[in-house]
């Protein structure tokens, strides 16, 4: 018997065999992450003629049934019998689909058509979502504001869009759903529902909505609204992990957490608010929401970042940078972050400039004021930088923080080896265990500044020779002491 003589009741039987043999049969797909199911992708028919010709019969048989249809039974075509055919749906076909169904049965038919997204012509995708789940969306909200109503946006968007959230303009969500436009007194999102949309927004990897999160995040007006915006995201991430639906992405973080470029753009909007001037009148609360944002997106701080930080703060509120600055330390060092660090410089000197002196106060001695101003980051920094910015400082504290090399790259500074006096008492503090390593480090680096005027050369090589009859030269090698008699 032809498939297009069989009635309703017999082409879901045809169907339901088609899929046990189709099983059977075709060749195991390839495991992939689907949006709504972790198994392998659902196969399809390898002939898509005969496949188109297999729906198109069987759709004109149960489209008549639609009208009657319960979500049980939306289900089992759309989940269960259709997805093996389904990828050769027209626009024709997609039109029939009922824009007054229940939302429990729309939202079967949309979990169907996200479970085989990944299977459908790009062509395709744009109709079901413009002929259908649009005009869905777009007519339910007409009657009551909101679409199938959900309290948790989220969820929402799982139910009423899926992945068809990619080709969803704002307005278009916005309209679906007025819960969505809860505004506070100034007409702005409220910080509660931004971090709901930076959830989303990470959640189907749509850098659309990132782009208008982080566009609003940095029109905050006070730091209460980075406050409850930072609570309320903690704790939408932490429940997370009870939706049921895996991420679309190419390359999903595993929740609770937001991948790196999603906190890298959050940290840049938010070290915008932290720079404005009003932001900066409670250094209490400032200091706390950098802690907070510094430590909790830590592996994401870049060199951007760094030079987004203020110069406008008091050198308490400096030192406290500095303090969280150096607890990440070794992961900014990773991820290069601090390979043309310059922020310590530039707020010391305009301090010095406009105060007089460079956070000096509530220090004492040379070690103090560099652990609060620098700290680790001292390394980045010269002799004369820091001569410069404290000028009793203690040179022997600073050979003790450099290494024999740091101390080789300093004297070969020509600002440096042509003050003599400085040149001898960075010279003559050097421990002779040091001298191997000093010596060769400075050949290396004496032979890369041609450009070194040849007084300087010949002054720091004579200092050297002294320095070595100085110390106990059986710490230096045939080969450094040859070339220091060479030259």
């Amino acid at each position: 018997m032809r498939l297009d003589h069989f009635n309703y009741a017999g082409v879901r039987k045809y169907m339901v065999y088609l899929n046990v043999y189709a099983q059977q049969l075709l060749p195991s797909p390839r495991p992939r992450r689907s949006f709504y199911t972790s198994q392998a992708s659902l196969i399809a028919l390898p002939d898509a003629s005969v496949r188109d010709a297999i729906l198109s019969i069987v759709w004109a048989k149960i489209a008549p049934y639609f009208y009657f249809f319960s979500p049980d039974m939306w289900k089992e075509w759309f989940q269960t019998l259709l997805p093996l055919v389904i990828q050769g749906i027209n626009e024709t076909q997609i039109s029939e689909l009922r824009t007054d169904a229940t939302c429990a049965s729309y939202h079967e038919i949309v979990t169907g058509f996200n479970m085989v997204h990944n299977e459908l012509p790009l062509i395709t995708i744009a109709d079901i979502y413009n002929i259908y789940i649009k005009n869905y969306l777009e007519e339910n909200a007409a009657v009551t504001g909101v679409t199938c109503a959900n309290i948790d946006p989220l969820g929402w968007i799982e139910e009423n869009l899926g992945i068809f959230l990619q080709l969803t303009s704002f307005e278009e969500l916005l309209t679906s759903n007025q819960n969505f436009k809860l505004v506070d007194a100034e007409g702005r999102f409220t910080p509660s529902q931004l971090a709901d949309w930076t959830l989303i927004a990470e959640h189907f990897c749509n850098e659309t909505i990132s782009r208008f999160v982080f566009s609003q995040i940095m029109n905050f007006k006070t730091l209460d609204d980075v406050n409850h915006y930072l609570e309320r995201l903690q704790g939408m991430l932490g429940t997370s992990e009870n939706y049921s639906v895996l991420s679309p992405c190419d390359n999903p973080s595993a929740m609770p957490s937001l991948t790196i470029e999603t906190e890298q753009g959050l940290l840049s909007s938010l070290f915008v608010v932290l720079g404005k001037e009003w932001s900066l009148l409670s250094a209490s609360q400032w200091t706390h929401i950098f802690h907070t944002i510094i430590i909790e997106y830590q592996e994401a701080v870049n060199v951007s970042h760094l030079t987004q930080l203020p110069l406008n703060v008091s050198c308490e509120t400096y030192q406290a940078i500095m303090k969280d600055l150096n607890e990440i330390y070794e992961i900014l060092k990773k991820n290069d972050a601090i390979s043309n660090y310059t922020y310590s410089l530039n707020y010391l000197y305009e301090q010095q400039s406009s105060q007089g002196t460079a956070c000096t106060k509530n220090t004492n001695g040379t070690e103090d004021w560099l652990e609060k101003n620098f700290g680790k980051f001292y390394s980045s920094l010269t002799i004369l930088n820091l001569l410069t910015l404290y000028p009793s400082l203690s040179l022997d504290v600073i050979l003790e923080k450099s290494t024999p090399e740091d101390v080789a790259k300093l004297v070969t500074d020509s600002a440096i080896s042509l003050n003599i006096s400085l040149l001898n008492t960075m010279l003559s503090l050097m421990e002779a265990q040091d001298v191997p390593h000093f010596l060769q480090t400075f050949m290396s680096e004496t032979s890369k500044v041609p450009t070194h005027p040849m007084l300087n050369v010949h002054l720091t090589v004579s200092k050297i020779g002294w320095f070595c009859n100085t110390k106990k030269m059986k710490h230096v090698t045939i080969g450094t002491a040859t070339y220091l008699f060479i030259l």
